[in-house]
């Protein structure tokens, strides 16, 4: 009798289980796919548990099968190929499946604003995939609610102007450090400073650079201390990235597989690593009874229940410390190190701008190591900066989603769907930004962000609202820095070896990196 009963338990949780899963799969996600269709919101055919990602994969594959010519920044169709092709068949805004997500792209500047602007949380961040949290942890990128409000007022005074003011100098002699290397391999490899300049992959030489920099100013370690964590996080990219392009069932990333196990092992390599630096800083600031004032030593005083003011009853767990590790080693050096190297090519591609900005540079900093003063006097550099995030963003697509019905310009959104918003085509739009748009052209920044394009919210390479980037002042005044210093020494030109291949990784980045030949400007 006993047995009879645990068979039927055990077949009405399958019978649970299995309409559970379809519905998940099936049912919820062609609600929602109807729901929008009826509203005039067309897209590619509804297709069950996979969706249209077979269709998504192919067109990608076709798009980076091929380098693009150097001269052309018309990116948007190999970054994002499925865009060019569904939207020409749809319109801009269209819905598509990926796997079971219903995906609703946006790229209407009103519409993006309505989204990230939004102070209710309405249209919070996407439950992340394992592979992702692996990464980023449960820290300032992923987390939500009031563990995400206490976080950002815990780490936001380490990034008050006045505070980073103070890194300056660091940011300049890290960069030196790495200049004073390129002249010494161009002695090395015994190429006299008048003959054939030296070919560097600046994308490799940012990354060692940018990850050496948020090392010393926000963790007090330098980059030889978190190598091994800066190395494993690289590969993380691309298990992210294999994770985001294939079809993956619920449930997946919990199978002991070779790959579930490898990636595991990863996480807690990095893991193991990170604690180590919290608890050497631990140590030190026990034995020493002071308290250092950059980001892992706010974080530590909120461990340890030091913080004042409207702080002092805010608190961290060395979990949570370690989460913030995780993002802040990764984000605080990738899309730097992106910017820098976008920046590069542009500059080397543009030499009449590389002069331009060389001659701001020597007039203003002389060579020296420029001051937070003598940043905010570049103009000129600013105006490439920010002409390089414009066609070039680190981040070409930010997902929200919705937690309930929503209301979003004439339309309803379902809850449960996945809102694209797609930055990289606003940032290219020639109705936004003029018939130029997929030209490099500073000066649409000569007047400042709010006047460079038809509309203010066109311009949003590190988000905005509640949730915007909380180090896109260290990251501009970091590449300000390493601009400087890299003008003040070499002039450069991109080398036959370099292959123009944008490519989302999560970070925009250069498949095959970026080589440049540089030479000393004193040769």
């Amino acid at each position: 009798m006993f047995l009879h009963w645990l068979v039927a338990v055990a077949g009405v949780a399958c019978i649970l289980g299995v309409t559970k899963l379809l519905r998940d799969l099936w049912w919820r996600p062609w609600q929602i796919y109807k729901s929008l269709q009826a509203q005039g919101v067309k897209g590619p055919p509804f297709i069950p548990i996979v969706g249209n990602q077979p269709e998504f994969m192919r067109l990608v594959a076709e798009a980076t099968s091929t380098p693009m010519k150097r001269s052309s920044h018309d990116i948007v169709p190999r970054a994002l190929p499925y865009y060019t092709t569904w939207s020409n068949l749809y319109g801009d805004m269209f819905v598509y499946t990926f796997g079971s997500e219903v995906r609703l792209t946006i790229t209407d500047p009103e519409l993006i604003k309505e989204i990230l602007s939004n102070k209710f949380g309405h249209f919070p961040k996407i439950s992340p995939n394992a592979q992702t949290r692996d990464l980023f942890g449960d820290g300032l990128v992923l987390s939500k609610g009031e563990k995400w409000a206490q976080e950002r007022r815990i780490l936001s005074p380490g990034f008050h102007v006045d505070k980073l003011k103070a890194m300056v100098e660091t940011m300049a002699e890290l960069a030196t450090k790495m200049l004073n290397d390129w002249e010494r391999r161009i002695v090395m490899a015994k190429q006299p400073k008048s003959v054939d300049p030296l070919e560097i992959d600046v994308l490799e030489e940012y990354h060692n650079l940018t990850a050496d920099i948020i090392a010393h100013t926000a963790f007090g370690t330098s980059y030889e201390e978190g190598k091994t964590v800066f190395k494993l996080q690289y590969h993380q990219q691309e298990i992210v990235r294999e994770a985001n392009t294939s079809i993956r069932l619920p449930g997946q990333s919990m199978l002991p597989t070779a790959k579930n196990l490898h990636r595991r092992k990863i996480r807690k390599m990095i893991e193991n690593n990170l604690r180590q630096i919290v608890e050497k800083r631990l140590q030190s600031e026990s034995q020493n009874d002071t308290q250092h004032k950059d980001l892992l030593g706010i974080m530590i005083s909120a461990y340890k229940g030091q913080l004042a003011g409207n702080q002092k009853n805010l608190r961290m767990s060395i979990q949570d410390i370690v989460d913030e590790c995780k993002t802040f080693f990764f984000a605080g050096h990738e899309t730097t190190a992106s910017l820098l190297t976008w920046t590069t090519m542009l500059l080397a591609l543009h030499p009449d701008w590389q002069q331009r900005v060389r001659a701001e540079v020597i007039n203003v900093c002389g060579s020296r190591n420029p001051s937070s003063d003598m940043l905010n006097q570049l103009k000129l550099v600013s105006m490439v900066l920010n002409e390089a995030l414009r066609l070039y963003p680190a981040a070409p697509v930010m997902t929200r989603c919705t937690d309930r019905d929503m209301k979003l310009g004439n339309l309803t959104i379902p809850k449960g769907t996945v809102l694209s918003i797609l930055t990289i085509v606003t940032m290219h739009n020639k109705q936004l930004w003029g018939e130029d748009a997929n030209n490099f052209n500073p000066e649409r920044f000569s007047e400042g962000i709010a006047n460079a394009s038809r509309h203010p919210m066109a311009f949003l390479p590190f988000s905005v609202g509640p949730r915007n980037c909380i180090g896109q002042v260290f990251a501009l005044m970091e590449a300000k820095v390493v601009l400087c210093k890299l003008l003040q020494r070499f002039s450069f030109q991109l080398s036959p070896a370099c292959v123009h291949s944008p490519t989302p990784f999560g970070i925009l980045k250069p498949r095959h990196g970026m080589q440049i030949f540089a030479k000393p400007i004193d040769s």
